[in-house]
């Protein structure tokens, strides 16, 4: 930051640059210039206000520093220091976030209460409209100095309109610090402050900053009157909360608030129904309806009777005023009556919202129903003639009903539109919700109405991983293409069509015509993608002639605004012989004519490479000067081709706007010929590109091996720009991926000149989040040779990895000696302190040797471990090497194992420890083992504890480890897929009994076989009142529960809990 502060000082004014470079002096100095005293800055004030006609002098009072300037404090009566840090702010000034960057980091907050000190002092004007605190890393000490007293009356941010919280400012003693500050902003706005209304804090976000009930009535208590945005999403809040937000509301509290954000919160239907109260008591108890234009409930858990309450609500005539309402994310346990309340309340009164622009409805079950009624929800939703002002409308997420049990809500909103109910319609969603050709041929009849012409966004696709084979189309593509054609969609911006089985062949041909005549000139995003093979042989030969008409589009000028471009051909290989020339004609194309392109997104698989050659021809062509983004995934291609196309990637002078690649290669040899292009002689990516990397073996034997190794020696050399993220899947066999090429790629990682020092995740054996097959359901899929060398690699690479964050490892089973194995090397790596960044590790210790286990355990034992977050310890064994002869099945972890490893975690080391999860196997007693390690590991930060898949039937080892002094800030426990006994709760509640449990909020027992007398002990504990905190109980996967327990349980357990109905068995 010093380096900064000199670098700005040089560009500053001649006096400032004649002045010796004294910024400590600066850095030191806090209070007034010894050479002005407090009378003489006094006077000056006096003499500034009386040059103001008309002003009184009680209009500056406190607030006459905020209209001070360099040009009221002479420079030149200033100390050295000072005059060169007022010099900085001013050329700061058109920064409102440098304060909030200088306060996020330790180094520069000194930097920051300076700023606001010479603010306050009158020594310059920077204006400081927003603080942003998401990111603040110190204590209430430091806080409390930045959010004083002096900062408010008369004080820089007594001017302040938005704040923006985090997590470490809304807890512990700094809570009330921040509460004192919004107290402080309350009375300055009330009263004794400036009589301009633009000093009101106007917008609250305290989103994602973990707050309780309690934490969040205490804030709410707190803020201004004048607050109009409030932000609250991603916290804990329920209950109590949501009453006291409503007691605000009512009590006039918070009377401006226009916008209300709650989403991602388990209010439950009890916490949605007392912010309904309040909302419809406040507006009665005013002489005004209540101005609240914005309302956010997405995943907030609202079930039945939260929906029917807001749907009251909704046709009260109190919200006239509400524009956008958002309820996404809300199907789990959601009944079609609650669906039909809200029907109610948008549609049968004439009390509902006029003014009503958006509504989102994504993924709350409208249509999925085996009964069948909800359809006729959703069409009485969608035939109310109270939403003619809607402008945006999201249906996504929803079942495919239209081509199983008659028309689905994608026809339903084509009536709608046709009819004219829906003319103002500016952005229409059904992601997830459209596919056949029937959905395609209602909505393009629709369209084709021409009452809804106003279309800027539409975005239609099918179930992701739904079957997309079946039939030629229809001629739902040949109606869409008579849409753009008439001009009935020539205000679209963006548009989305993918994995639509009505789109291919003829159908797919007419709207790729249709867009490359410039019938939709106004797009900024364009995403085509699907599985365009198959139809009776006639979507194959339609390929090449629909690429050809999109690149005539690109070459004609038919887009040109356009910034983003996904392509994706799924399910088809591209014929050399045609397909794959229309391929590289559309990349040439797009090269040359593509300038207005930041982001561009690829996936094929080609018999040759002439698909590859082309987007090299067209990349090197020199049109995609403003390119920044590249998403490129090549199923399968020729190894010339791909080596033209890497070199074409690397060729900087052609795309000098480069920042961001993601690359994702089967291991085949257009990949190796991929890599060998990035590797030539003067090429290769910059640093200034970041680069994620995935390789998933698609091919056998020596492509994976030579695959690994091209992308190791790219690495080594540095032309794979700055690597971000790795992830590295190949098959089990033994020739796939050999030791030394796998140490090989390790080694390249860490060394200097390649660049990976910026690497931050690395998964080793994983696909996706941990690694996984979507086709397969499994949590891990593939084990993988050679990571125990590829570990030994990085640690031999010489260098450490100071921002690696994330390590995911899957070893191959029984195929290295342990003293090369992935355990040991691990080991080594965090003992030579490589990995001191490490937040979450991820090992799949099955078939481990108890040496490599307690390896394992010195890892969790080492000092350089103590920013661990997330642990997971787990054993999978994925078919079908699960059930080979001599595999061990599925394994289990032996005593001694247990032994080693609960040494490391009770070590103490884990004290940073967040989420562990101990997926191993374990029974009853090696459990008690673990758990007996946990007792002295000094857990007392961990939130969340995964117990699930292990064969645990008691709970004596784990309720010892289950009390609020040992963890008390766990917040979820797991012990879902255990076969659990009668006599496990029974423990428990004579545990918890005697000693308090820890504050849980979710209790997770999905298939746990509980039958009716471990219920109805669990109700017991819930209804003990020693889980003040518990806002959801999982019982899903329990049959053996009766009906009549079960009843007795929605009594007792949280409203959003799972598993109470029959539905939901």
């Amino acid at each position: 930051m010093r380096n900064d502060l000199r670098e700005h000082l040089s560009a500053s004014s001649p006096e400032s640059q004649s002045v010796p470079m004294q910024t400590e002096t600066a850095l030191a100095s806090v209070r007034a210039p010894s050479s002005v005293s407090q009378g003489d800055h006094e006077r000056r004030r006096h003499q500034s206000l009386a040059q103001s006609p008309g002003r009184k002098e009680s209009e500056g009072e406190g607030a006459h520093t905020q209209k001070s300037s360099l040009e009221e404090v002479d420079p030149l009566s200033m100390p050295t220091g000072t005059a060169a840090l007022c010099s900085v702010l001013s050329n700061f000034s058109s920064c409102p976030q440098m304060i909030s960057d200088l306060a996020s980091t330790r180094d520069s907050f000194g930097l920051a209460w300076l700023s606001l000190s010479f603010i306050r002092l009158g020594y310059c004007n920077l204006p400081l409209k927003t603080l942003d605190l998401s990111a603040f890393p110190l204590g209430a000490g430091k806080l409390g100095l930045l959010l004083s007293p002096s900062s408010v009356r008369g004080g820089p941010l007594g001017s302040l309109e938005t704040l923006i919280c985090g997590p470490g400012i809304c807890t512990g003693p700094s809570l009330s610090i921040l509460a004192q500050f919004l107290q402080r902003l309350r009375a300055n706005s009330a009263g004794g402050g400036t009589a301009d209304s633009s000093s009101c804090l106007k917008t609250v976000s305290m989103a994602g900053c973990d707050l309780s009930d309690t934490e969040a009535v205490l804030l709410l208590h707190s803020l201004p009157a004048s607050v109009e945005v409030l932000n609250l999403s991603g916290n804990r809040l329920r209950t109590a909360a949501a009453e006291s937000l409503s007691s605000a509301l009512s009590l006039g509290w918070l009377p401006s608030v226009l916008c209300l954000d709650l989403s991602g919160n388990p209010l439950g239907p009890s916490g949605v129904s007392a912010r309904c109260r309040g909302l419809a008591v406040a507006s009665v108890g005013s002489t005004l309806p209540l101005p609240l234009q914005t309302l956010r409930l997405g995943g907030t858990v609202l079930k039945q009777g939260g929906m029917e309450a807001l749907g009251e609500l909704l046709g009260s005539g109190r919200v006239v005023c509400l524009q956008s309402l958002d309820l996404r994310d809300n199907a789990e346990g959601m009944e079609v009556e609650g669906v039909e309340a809200l029907a109610r309340g948008l549609s049968d009164s004439a009390a509902a919202p006029p003014l009503l622009r958006s509504l989102i409805l994504s993924h709350n079950r409208l249509t999925d129903f085996p009964s069948g009624p909800s359809v006729t929800v959703a069409e009485k939703l969608l035939c109310s003639t109270s939403l003619s002002s809607l402008e945006e409308l999201d249906l996504s997420h929803e079942a495919l009903l239209g081509e199983r049990r008659g028309p689905g809500v994608v026809c339903k909103c084509a009536k709608a539109i046709a009819e004219g109910r829906l003319s103002r319609l500016r952005c229409l969603k059904l992601f997830e919700s459209a596919g056949g050709p029937r959905d395609l041929s209602g909505l393009a009849g629709a369209l084709q109405a021409g009452k809804s012409r106003g279309i800027e966004e539409l975005r239609l696709s099918g179930e992701n991983g739904a079957e997309v084979g079946g039939g030629t189309g229809g001629d739902g593509g040949v109606g869409l293409g008579r849409v753009w054609e008439a001009g009935y969609l020539s205000k679209l911006v963006s548009l989305q069509l993918e994995r639509l089985r009505g789109l291919r062949g003829q159908c797919l041909l007419d709207v790729c015509q249709a867009l490359g005549k410039g019938t939709a000139p106004l797009l900024v995003c364009l995403e085509l993608g699907g599985a365009w093979g198959g139809g009776e042989g006639e979507g194959e030969n339609k390929i090449d002639e629909s690429l050809r008409a999109l690149a005539g589009g690109f070459r004609s000028g038919g887009f040109p605004l356009l910034e983003e471009f996904r392509l994706v051909a799924e399910g088809v290989v591209l014929s050399e012989s045609g397909e794959s020339r229309g391929l590289g004609e559309l990349g040439r194309a797009v090269g040359g004519c593509g300038s207005m392109l930041k982001k561009l997104s690829l996936m094929w698989a080609e018999g040759g490479g002439l698909g590859a050659v082309g987007w090299a021809e067209g990349i090197r062509s020199g049109g995609l000067l403003s390119l920044e983004t590249i998403c490129l995934k090549i199923v399968k291609s020729g190894k010339e081709g791909c080596r033209e196309l890497g070199g074409a990637l690397g060729t900087r002078e052609a795309l000098p706007s480069l920042r961001k690649v993601r690359l994702e290669c089967g291991c085949t040899e257009g990949s190796i010929g991929l890599a060998e292009g990035l590797g030539r002689s003067g090429g290769g990516l910059g640093a200034e590109v970041g680069v994620d990397l995935v390789l998933d073996e698609e091919g056998r034997g020596e492509d994976a091996d030579a695959t690994v190794r091209a992308f190791a020696v790219g690495m080594r050399e540095g032309k794979l720009g700055c690597v971000q993220s790795i992830k590295v899947a190949v098959r089990g066999d033994e020739e796939s991926l050999s030791t030394e090429t796998a140490r090989m790629f390790g080694q390249a990682l860490p060394q200097s000149e390649s660049r990976c020092a910026h690497v931050e995740s690395l998964s080793f054996g994983f696909l996706g989040d941990k690694g996984v097959p979507e086709s397969e359901g499994w949590s891990v899929v593939r084990p993988m040779p050679g990571v125990g060398g590829l570990m030994r690699g990085v640690v031999l690479g010489g260098c450490a990895l100071p921002r690696l964050h994330t390590l995911c490892l899957q070893e191959d089973w029984g195929g290295e000696d342990w003293e090369d194995g992935l355990a040991v090397a691990l080991a080594a790596g965090v003992k030579g302190g490589n990995l001191k960044s490490l937040r979450k590790l991820v090992v799949n210790i099955i078939d481990m040797t108890i040496e490599e286990i307690r390896s394992l355990s010195s890892v969790l034992a080492s000092p350089n471990i103590a920013a661990l977050r997330v642990l997971e310890l787990f054993m999978f064994r994925p078919p079908p090497y699960s059930t080979v002869p001599g595999s061990g099945g599925i394994g289990r972890l032996g005593s001694a194992e247990a032994v080693a490893l609960s040494g490391g975690l009770g070590s103490g080391r884990l004290f940073s420890l967040e989420e562990l999860r101990l997926d191993v196997h374990a029974t009853d007693s090696e459990m008690n083992i673990l758990c007996g390690g946990m007792v002295g590991g000094n857990l007392r930060r961990l939130r969340v504890l995964d117990l699930s898949s292990n064969f645990l039937s008691e709970f004596e080892g784990v309720a010892e480890v289950l009390t609020v002094e040992m963890l008390p800030q766990l917040r979820e426990l797991d012990l879902s897929e255990n076969d659990l006994s009668d006599s496990a709760f029974e423990t428990l509640s004579n545990v918890w009994g005697s000693v308090l449990p820890p504050p849980i909020e979710r209790l997770k027992f999905r298939e746990t076989s509980l039958g009716d007398k471990a219920a109805r002990s669990l109700a017991n504990l819930v209804g003990s009142r020693r889980f003040p905190s518990l806002s959801y109980v999982d019982l899903r996967g329990n049959p053996q529960i009766s009906s009549e327990t079960r009843s007795m349980l929605r009594g007792v357990l949280p409203s959003s809990s799972s598993g109470l109905d029959e539905k939901q068995l």
